[in-house]
């Protein structure tokens, strides 16, 4: 299939003619779109157009957002403008490039793109502060693919555009243009989802294609390097390929200490990435000492304010959450959130996620009668932001539902636990962690009203999910063990039962330790099933599922 940018492929001569023209007669912010394909082209024309508008005293400045971790568009461009000075006697205009990288794994429909999107998300609730803070005509380069994704993503901002011009290179498609799209993160060259292994075999295939354009001691260190690595590595953790991820994240973080320094930027970005892989695999001590230590970089390097700080600090306390340390976790939430409430806009993407973070700390605290307008608070922002069946909505559902049921309304919590089951199977698949996170959910609600039978197939399913996707030791995997063990407990299965309580403890004290709750919880049901069993007790004891409820939180990338 065409793109609409295929369908129309003006003279770049004449576009860049109307674009000088429309940058010459702008005043204040005006928002403009150049799209291209080949990145060789593009400079060429952004050169061009530097030393045009230099000549009728417009300066040019070009924001680069490639060396930017995680991008606030507003934020970003606002100290470029601090940062760069207009001379006296021109006036300016400003190119943005580097966008369509941070939004690789959104243009082509991978797993992890919505935490990209919340780039746009945010920009579209800054949208009514760029006039002010950003007093001049802005020109973002962007891919067509990565254009759909800002004009569907931040549809308010989108709407003040005032010109679209395109620049494709006549000579049409090169041998190397696939590997182009891959360095760019559109794949296929718009955001279809990945629904077969065949597909997600093609995606992982073309990234490590282009990756290998990339050997050597010094072509390795290159920035695109760098962020293919790091996509690729994305890629594999979210398809549960945990293993094969951490090394390209390792890579990245030993180029990045010993090129950029241990306090620069892109290696702080790179030990926050790490310890996000290490939590998911289970190793919380490894993911605290590198949460810990890229904290401290960038307290010192950008301040204890920053948004890339404050995402550092929710990071930390979601591990520290799982990890039971709930004194630690408790102050750097409610750090974040203070921190996050005096910025000008509420409801941004990192603000609603410390939120919701902080909501679920307080049930695992037990104080549902504060957790319980943060969750609903939470999810009707994300539904008038986001839309209903975005998955940061879909899990406020989820973590909604989980507190009724913590506070025995299982009517209440009965049908949204399933509309976000069958929310999530659409939108996300079938074995996608959330999904199984709210396969696992259903099941223990079930559990708890009695009905066993339909309880049954459901811990199975995701267990059986867990084990093949997260392997047989992950903490999810561990969960579900466990909860299953329950049920046939409660059903009189007692042997398997208690071969599965072995199984889930035995993998905790290894994983976790053994002082983390999961483990202690897991240890006492084990022993409870075996006293019994040495009474030969009838009828066999109710061992709650644990957890309970599984409540979504987000470290954030």
């Amino acid at each position: 299939m065409q793109s609409d940018a295929d369908e129309h492929s003006p003279d770049p001569e004449r576009e860049f003619r109307k674009l000088v023209l429309a940058l010459a007669h702008e005043a204040g912010f005006r928002l403009n779109f150049a799209l291209f394909r080949s990145r060789p082209f593009r400079d060429q024309y952004v050169a061009r157009l530097r030393q045009e508008l230099a000549a009728q005293k417009i300066f040019l400045s070009t924001a680069d957002l490639h060396d930017a971790p995680r991008p606030v568009l507003l934020t970003d461009l606002e100290r470029h403008l601090r940062e760069t000075p207009t001379p006296t006697g021109m006036t300016r205009a400003v190119v943005v490039l580097g966008l369509e990288d941070k939004l690789g794994l959104a243009i082509a429909g991978l797993p992890g793109g919505d935490d990209e999107r919340g780039i746009l998300h945010t920009a579209n609730l800054h949208r009514d502060l760029f006039p002010e803070r950003c007093p001049c005509p802005v020109v973002f380069w962007l891919t067509d693919s990565a254009m759909r994704e800002f004009s569907t993503q931040a549809p308010d901002l989108w709407h003040w555009r005032a010109h679209t011009f395109r620049f494709f290179d006549p000579a049409g498609l090169s041998e190397s243009h696939l590997l182009q799209r891959a360095e760019s993160g559109a794949i296929f060259g718009g955001p279809l989802p990945y629904r077969t292994a065949k597909e997600m075999e093609d995606a992982l295939a073309l990234y490590q294609a282009a990756l290998r354009r990339y050997q050597g001691a010094e072509a390795e260190t290159k920035p695109e390097a760098l962020e293919l690595r790091d996509r690729l590595a994305t890629l594999l953790k979210n398809l549960g390929r945990l293993a094969e991820a951490e090394p390209l994240v390792r890579h990245n973080l030993t180029i990045c200490e010993r090129v950029l320094g241990p306090d620069h930027v892109n290696t702080l970005s790179s030990l926050n990435r790490l310890a996000y892989l290490l939590t998911d695999r289970g190793d919380v001590s490894g993911a605290e000492a590198l949460y810990r230590r890229a904290l401290e970089g960038y307290e010192r390097v950008l301040g204890p304010e920053h948004p890339d700080t404050l995402i550092c600090v929710n990071n930390l306390a979601v591990m520290l959450e799982s990890k039971g340390d709930l004194a630690a976790a408790e102050t750097l939430f409610q750090r974040a959130l203070k921190a996050y409430e005096r910025e000008p806009v509420k409801e941004r993407a990192d603000t609603l996620i410390t939120i919701n973070n902080l909501a679920s700390f307080l049930c695992a605290k037990g104080d549902l009668t504060s957790a319980e307008p943060l969750f609903r608070k939470v999810l009707a922002a994300r539904e008038r932001v986001l839309g209903p069946e975005h998955p940061d909505t879909l899990e406020s559902i989820n973590n909604l539902a989980g507190l009724l049921r913590a506070k025995g309304d299982m009517a209440g919590a009965e049908p949204l636990f399933r509309r976000g089951l069958a929310d999530r199977e659409r939108v996300l698949g079938l074995e996608h962690p959330a999904t199984l996170i709210s396969v696992n959910n259903l099941a223990n609600l079930l559990y708890a009203k009695g009905d066993l039978a339909e309880a049954d197939p459901l811990f199975r399913r995701a267990l059986d999910a867990f084990e093949r996707v997260l392997g047989p030791e992950h903490p999810s995997t561990l969960g579900s063990v466990n909860n299953l063990a329950g049920l046939l407990t409660a059903k009189g299965d007692l042997a398997t039962a208690e071969q599965m309580y072995e199984r889930a403890s035995r993998g905790a004290r290894q994983r976790l330790g053994p002082d983390h709750p999961d483990t202690k919880v897991y240890e006492k049901s084990l022993s409870r099933l075996r006293e019994m069993l040495s009474r030969q007790s009838e009828p066999p004891f109710r061992s709650p599922p644990c957890p309970q409820v599984r409540l979504d939180t987000q470290p954030v990338r």
